[in-house]
C-alpha cells in the first residue's frame, strides 16, 4: 500500500474525508509508512499513515 484517499459524492464535488480511528488503527498495521490524504481545514494534505494515530494501540506493550 503505498497512498490511501477516501472521497465522497456531494453534488458534482468530491471532498476528502479524514479516516476515523479505525481506519487509521488499520492502516497504521498495515501500511505504518503509507501516505494518507486528508483534509486539513479545508486543504487537501499529505501525511505518513504513523502520524495520524500518536498513541496508537501495539501488540508490544509489556505493562511497564
Amino acid at each position: 500500500m503505498v497512498a490511501i484517499v477516501a472521497v465522497c459524492k456531494q453534488g458534482d464535488d468530491y471532498p476528502v474525508l479524514n479516516p476515523c480511528g479505525n481506519c487509521r488503527q488499520l492502516v497504521l498495521d498495515y501500511a505504518p509508512e503509507a501516505m494518507v490524504i486528508v483534509n486539513q481545514g479545508g486543504e487537501v494534505v499529505r501525511a505518513l499513515a504513523h502520524s495520524l494515530l500518536p498513541a496508537a494501540y501495539t501488540s508490544d506493550f509489556d505493562g511497564e
